[in-house]
């Protein structure tokens, strides 16, 4: 066997092993998310906001222990160490659940607590990513790994659709739980592929500061490009979230019924973002560019909220949260995550950490206020999709400017 054929059958495992990883690990999260979402439906929409704020301070606290994981620990122990402590958290809430049923503080802090996990598990994934393939092959092969993360969004739905009324949150959780506990085993085999002499040196940690991600950002203007993406897209998508939650409390008083929308609906996101993953990104990210696909994906949400603006009306609304959600999965999230493969190490898994963590949910925060804000003065849907316009134009133009950035970066490495 030739050396280059060597290579790709190694490439091809990587891949496969990164595809189930990921798979189970959006299927464990959207086993939960379900039951998060129907939970805080019962809570009110007014509450959202107040627990986006402790959101905001549980991730900067999970954000500074993570930093100091990853400066102190070697990544071969952190990444699969990492979806082990996840799976015993969730096994806790699984009790607490059978205890305390109806338990207003549980669905608080279960609320809060899937919205740490979701972007803590999901950001040190992909900085593992980052971290694993070179430059010049994620974009080849980021939207076929992401379709592993789609998979699992749409097994996950359809069994909590499926279940959600006969194990209801406890049995889910512990199915949850199974699934972290296979991702972290996935994870520790996929280290183990790693040779110790490559150019990665995962037996070593990152080393620096636990708050070092945030002088990263910082200094960077190409890593606050990333952050002001990110920032814009945070805030949309609550701005969704919200009205998408009031729409659901009116029209399904039962967390039952409420949960078995949610699945149905994140079944149709993740279906149509596995088909965009693995036939269309791959082609869009090698022929036209990152810029390009990021130019474009902010254009149609732009487009979308204009629509909003024109035409408010609850069913238009719940087709663009399928839209933001299948076009970020389909193709912003890989094109934003091959940014992060021209960085040093420090920034893929401390600088990446704060922007998807800590800053992603600042901005949560800030849009659950704003929100309740233009709702105190009279605004509804008309007034949210010109927002919507305002943000979203300004972000094509910021999409194509860090491709070049991008662009620029890989062909000094």
């Amino acid at each position: 066997m030739t050396a280059s054929a060597a290579d790709q059958r190694a490439h091809t495992a990587q891949v496969a092993l990164s595809f189930a990883y990921f798979a189970l690990l959006l299927a464990a999260y959207y086993l939960l998310r379900p039951v998060r979402d129907a939970l805080a439906a019962g809570l009110g929409s007014g509450t959202i906001k107040y627990l986006s704020s402790v959101v905001f301070i549980a991730s900067a606290g999970a954000a500074a222990l993570y930093g100091w994981l990853v400066a102190r620990v070697s990544r071969r122990r952190l990444v699969p160490g990492l979806y082990l402590s996840f799976c015993v958290q969730v096994l806790g809430f699984a009790w607490l659940f059978s205890r305390e049923p109806a338990s207003r503080l549980s669905a608080e802090s279960f609320y809060v607590w899937v919205a740490v996990f979701n972007l803590l598990a999901v950001a040190a994934f992909w900085s593992f990513m980052a971290d694993l393939w070179r430059h010049t092959q994620s974009p080849r092969y980021f939207a076929r790994i992401a379709a592993g993360g789609s998979l699992g969004g749409l097994l996950g739905p359809l069994a909590a659709h499926q279940f959600a009324a006969s194990l209801g949150p406890v049995g889910l959780a512990q199915c949850a739980a199974a699934l972290l506990l296979l991702a972290a085993g996935v994870g520790w085999l996929l280290t183990r592929g790693i040779p110790t002499d490559g150019f990665l040196a995962f037996d070593e940690p990152v080393g620096g500061g636990a708050l070092a991600g945030l002088r990263l950002v910082a200094a960077s203007p190409y890593l606050r490009g990333i952050a002001l993406l990110v920032a814009g897209g945070s805030l949309l998508g609550m701005f969704v979230y919200i009205e998408v939650a009031k729409a659901a409390a009116a029209l399904y008083p039962d967390t039952a019924l409420r949960t078995a929308y949610f699945a149905q609906r994140d079944l149709w996101v993740n279906g149509l973002s596995l088909a965009v993953q693995w036939t269309i990104a791959p082609v869009l990210m090698r022929r036209f560019g990152i810029g390009a696909v990021l130019m474009w994906v902010c254009g149609c949400v732009a487009t979308a909220f204009c629509g909003l603006a024109l035409w408010p009306s609850a069913s238009l609304l719940l087709g663009i949260n399928v839209l933001m959600r299948t076009l970020e999965f389909g193709l912003g999230k890989p094109s934003r995550d091959v940014l992060y493969t021209v960085v040093d190490a420090e920034s893929k898994y401390k600088a990446k950490n704060v922007i998807d963590t800590v800053f992603y949910r600042a901005c949560d925060t800030a849009a659950g206020w704003l929100h309740a804000l233009l709702v105190s003065v009279g605004a509804g849907l008309p007034m949210l999709g010109a927002v919507g316009l305002l943000i979203g134009a300004p972000l094509a133009l910021l999409g194509r400017r860090l491709g070049a950035q991008y662009a620029t970066r890989a062909r000094a490495h």
